[in-house]
């Protein structure tokens, strides 16, 4: 095989590896939140697949000829791209679901759910590293050894970056998985072909025959846009509510704002929005923070009260505000709203040094699927309260237990109260059903808020449970 060919397959191969690492991580977080344990998991069971597979592919490999290797190395590459279609990426969230809801064990259901599916495909592909080793016409193993680690080494670094920065953003999180079995299958095909093998149209048929498949399902849709970025899935629907048609707003599958799609309505159907427009008409702030920028409804609203001159929005993800005029609101945002696409605690400790006040800051980057563990520490609290003029408010929608029994309720208000005077709450949402609610957390007081006090382990940057914790909330309810 051309040493060509084998840098190929190599950059290839360790680019899929690394991408598939990524995407199936990011797939979790809607179901189970985004933490370092999440991280941790499927990092350790990646490479203790691919350390496993080094030591027997190095054994397999030495017993067989040029030509088996050859084969060897299409069959595995087949077997990786069909079950990552197949298996992997087809089952991980129902499989994810089912786990968190059956076993009540968040570190269980990431050990199963990440050994079940991703074990088997990366160590079965990952002998790629002795098969071509053994087949670059070196005498030095040293040598040898060092081409290889150096291209997949090289395909690695792509794979991560290229995946996280590019490819989501490009073709989403759902097309970036299918390119990666894509390459793998057609790779091969191709290297099948390389060793005169018959098979190798057998498996470019299945790529074609796959391909198709899933391009002509994807056209289904009964959604106004879809999209996954790099850090959630966005879904914008049409629905109706008390007999009124709105335009919903989600992200990893839970509700994060609406409209009403009737001009008249000066209001959100969403009532914590409507709740936080209650407060911002009795504090008149001029310069709003809003931190989660609320899918842009309620600095939108806001916006058209004459007391308010500048609103500032910032979020993580920069696609937020494209899809929001284009496809929620179907126009601009007003000239008040500046949009900040950033972390929310570099664009906060910037407005520290810059010494920016705010009558009115809101926190809105919290939903039940999805809680940033640094924004939920003793240490992010203690940099927004520096950013409040004197008198001023701190607001945020939490989603939480409706009785605060919950560890992850216990800590966030602990948390919050340590750094925010005067804590209360109310519950906007107000329903005797819910499992969970929206509570507005103020340090302000108002007749209609209830004084908070809890006492629990706090947050703070260097020791957090508050993923974990929030996902024993949503699942556990306890």
């Amino acid at each position: 095989m051309p040493l060509r060919i084998i840098y190929l397959v190599a950059f290839l191969e360790w680019f899929s590896t690394l991408a598939v690492e990524i995407v199936a991580m990011r797939i979790a977080i809607p179901v189970v939140g985004s933490s370092i344990v999440l991280t941790s998991v499927f990092l350790w069971v990646v490479l203790l697949a691919l350390s496993a597979w080094y030591r027997s592919g190095g054994v397999l490999s030495s017993k067989m000829n040029t030509h088996q290797r050859v084969v060897a190395l299409g069959w595995s590459l087949l077997f990786a791209g069909v079950w990552y279609l197949l298996i992997s990426f087809a089952w991980e969230r129902q499989l994810l679901e089912f786990m968190i809801e059956s076993s009540w064990s968040y570190l269980l259901t990431l050990f199963v759910v990440a050994w079940a599916l991703f074990f088997l495909p990366v160590f079965v592909a990952s002998h790629t590293i002795p098969l071509l080793t053994d087949l670059l016409d070196e005498p030095s193993k040293g040598k040898a050894a060092g081409v290889i680690l150096f291209a997949s080494t090289v395909g690695s670094f792509f794979g991560s970056t290229v995946t996280s920065i590019i490819l989501f953003e490009k073709i989403w999180v759902s097309m970036t998985w299918v390119l990666v079995w894509c390459w793998l299958i057609f790779l091969s095909s191709f290297v099948l072909y390389r060793s005169k093998k018959k098979l190798s149209l057998l498996s470019f048929l299945l790529w074609v025959f796959l391909s198709s498949w899933y391009l002509l399902n994807q056209q289904w849709t009964s959604v106004v846009y879809s999209f996954d970025s790099a850090y959630q899935q966005i879904e914008v629907y049409d629905a109706e509510s008390k007999g009124k048609s709105i335009r919903v707003f989600s992200t990893n599958g839970a509700y994060s704002s609406a409209i009403y799609l009737d001009d008249q309505e000066d209001e959100s159907p969403f009532k914590y929005i409507n709740e936080i427009l209650r407060i911002s008409d009795i504090v008149k702030p001029k310069k709003v923070l809003i931190i989660g920028a609320a899918w842009f409804v309620y600095p939108q609203l806001l916006s058209s009260r004459q007391y308010v001159e500048d609103i500032v929005a910032v979020d993580i993800d920069p696609s937020v505000k494209r899809i929001t005029e284009e496809y929620f609101f179907n126009e601009s945002l007003e000239s008040k709203i500046e949009f900040i696409p950033r972390s929310a605690r570099g664009v906060i400790y910037d407005f520290e040094k810059e010494w920016e006040r705010f009558d009115l800051i809101f926190l809105d980057a919290y939903n039940d699927k999805s809680v940033p563990e640094e924004l939920v520490s003793l240490e992010f609290f203690e940099d927004v309260s520096a950013l409040l003029t004197e008198g001023g408010v701190i607001a945020a929608n939490m989603i939480l237990d409706p009785s605060f029994e919950s560890d992850f309720s216990q800590s966030s208000l602990s948390t919050m109260g340590a750094w925010i005077w005067s804590l209360r709450s109310k519950n906007v949402t107000g329903n005797p059903w819910s499992v969970l609610d929206n509570v507005m957390v103020l340090n302000r007081e108002f007749t209609w808020y209830t004084p908070v006090s809890v006492s629990k382990q706090i947050y703070t940057d260097d020791r957090s449970r508050a993923g974990v914790d929030n996902v024993k909330m949503l699942y556990l309810q306890k």
